[in-house]
C-alpha cells in the first residue's frame, strides 16, 4: 500500500521505529502505520513533525476541508512541497 510505503519511509528517515512510532500516536502498529484512517493521520502528524494537511497528501489521502488550503489553485504545488519538507530538521514547530 502506497500509504504504509510512505509512512515506513518517513518513520526511517526520523529515525522512528514501528513501535516507538505507535506508542507516541496512541495505537497499535497495523492501526497507526499499516492502515492508517483520517483520525490516526491527525494523531500521526506531529509525531513525524508534519502539518496534518502535509500528512494526509503525503499518504495518498484526500486532504479533509477543514485542512484544506483556501486557494484552490494551491492544491496543485502542495504535493511536491510537503514531500520537500520532510527532509528538513525541525521544518514544522513541535
Amino acid at each position: 500500500m502506497e500509504a504504509e510505503s510512505a509512512l515506513r519511509r518517513l518513520m526511517a528517515a526520523r529515525g522512528i521505529g514501528p513501535e516507538v512510532f505507535a506508542d507516541r500516536a496512541g495505537g497499535p502498529v497495523g492501526e497507526t502505520v499499516d492502515a492508517p484512517d483520517p483520525a490516526v493521520l491527525r494523531r500521526l502528524a506531529p509525531v513525524l513533525g508534519l502539518h496534518r494537511s502535509d500528512l494526509f497528501i503525503i499518504a495518498g489521502r484526500p486532504v479533509p476541508d477543514d485542512l484544506a488550503p483556501l486557494d484552490p489553485g494551491a492544491a496543485g504545488h502542495v504535493g511536491g512541497l510537503a514531500w520537500t519538507l520532510t527532509y528538513l530538521p525541525d521544518a514544522v514547530p513541535e
